[in-house]
């Protein structure tokens, strides 16, 4: 990597990282956008978003848009020619998909550990610093100490662009106002400033960095939902499976799987809640107002002493108590003795396949019930 290519701020924060300059080219990130069937507007923004962000690998990340019908305009199709061909990916939908986090795991899948998805809705618009955010925060909390099997940073499955405080939609559940929960929670207490990065139990869909190996690990859950149904009780167990064309079953699916594991996403928090990634509502859906775009003197005037330490980013869960890893440790493992059909869920180092008994094995977990009924029958 060429320092001298970067203005001198940016360079000057480099150079704390000189000892990851072996690993900073190793983290391969693909952008996959799917698009809705008007937005052909807010699309254009979004490319064009991405053609004037700063990049800060030596060759553009490889682009996936899956256009779904009546959403491939001449304009948008000659603003793509901008983009490298060799690194442009397009498909086009004859029907479109129920919403865009299932098309793009239907459309794209890691090459190797090291090949990360940036998931994109055609309705956001990017931070020309976006690529910055990701790049040094992998550097920073997965390159720099590779994670063990049973260190909290292998929990550590994606990165948002966007803080949850005012993201999403009038009324939608994962709106967190972070720094009111760090203010109540007694371990934060006396903090000279609370915009810090945290790690939340919770997923933007429209704008989050997926990691590999978990990546494989849902398609491998998604398998075995849908085969063995099921769900937690109270919380999913109403949600329909996606073939039977429940909207969101995915989105819940993977809500299961990142509660049972205890995973985690890595959220920015900077001041006036400016986030790498904006998501454009609809009139009726806005918020009261949208957060600002990040721009680059603010994120190294707030970095300039670099990304806080792992041990030091606050934890929360999916119901925004702030409780740290050894908490999501302990609730996941609650969370498992309701998901699985087995009676036998190993303490350590468990596979999806752990989770689902079928009825005839002795380790299914509701066999007696199920014989008693056959019984009651007869």
């Amino acid at each position: 990597m060429d320092l001298n290519a970067h203005p001198f701020r940016i360079g000057r924060y480099l150079v704390n990282l000189m000892s990851l300059m072996s690993a900073w080219n190793i983290p391969q990130i693909d952008v996959a956008i799917t698009t809705s069937q008007e937005n052909t507007g807010t699309l254009y923004r979004l490319i064009e978003s991405l053609l004037s962000a700063e990049y800060i690998q030596p060759v553009l990340p490889r682009l996936f848009i899956t256009f779904n019908p009546n959403t491939t305009t001449p304009a948008i199709l000659k603003l793509l020619k901008k983009w490298p061909s060799d690194r442009l990916i397009l498909r086009h939908q004859i029907a479109p998909p129920h919403t865009s986090f299932p098309d793009i795991l239907q459309s794209w899948y890691p090459s190797d550990d090291d090949n990360y998805v940036l998931a994109l809705q055609d309705d956001v618009e990017l931070s020309p610093w976006y690529m910055y955010w990701l790049h040094l925060s992998l550097m920073r909390y997965v390159y720099s100490e590779p994670p063990t099997e049973f260190s909290s940073t292998s929990m550590l499955v994606g990165i948002s662009l966007q803080s949850a405080s005012r993201s999403s939609r009038s009324g939608d559940a994962r709106t967190l106002d972070i720094r009111r929960a760090l203010l109540l929670a007694p371990m934060y207490a006396g903090w000279q400033s609370y915009s810090t990065p945290y790690i939340y139990q919770q997923t933007l869909f429209h704008s989050t960095l997926f990691f590999p190996l978990q990546w494989r690990e849902f398609h491998n859950y998604i398998a075995m939902r849908e085969y063995f149904g099921g769900g937690i009780d109270d919380f999913t167990t109403h949600v329909s499976t996606f073939q039977s064309g429940e909207p969101l079953a995915l989105e819940v699916y993977w809500l299961e799987l990142l509660i049972a594991r205890g995973y985690a996403i890595l959220y920015p928090n900077f001041e006036d809640d400016a986030s790498f990634a904006i998501q454009h509502f609809q009139p009726e859906e806005r918020p009261s107002e949208e957060t600002p775009l990040l721009q680059w003197g603010q994120l190294f005037d707030e970095i300039k002493d670099g990304l806080p330490d792992w041990e030091d980013l606050p934890v929360l869960d999916y119901e925004r108590r702030v409780i740290g890893w050894d908490g999501l440790e302990r609730a996941s493992r609650k969370v498992l003795e309701r998901l699985s059909s087995c009676k036998d869920i190993p303490e350590y180092g468990w596979q999806v396949r752990d989770l689902f008994c079928y009825p005839e094995e002795d380790a299914y977990r509701h066999r007696d019930a199920a014989q008693k009924s056959v019984n009651i029958a007869d």
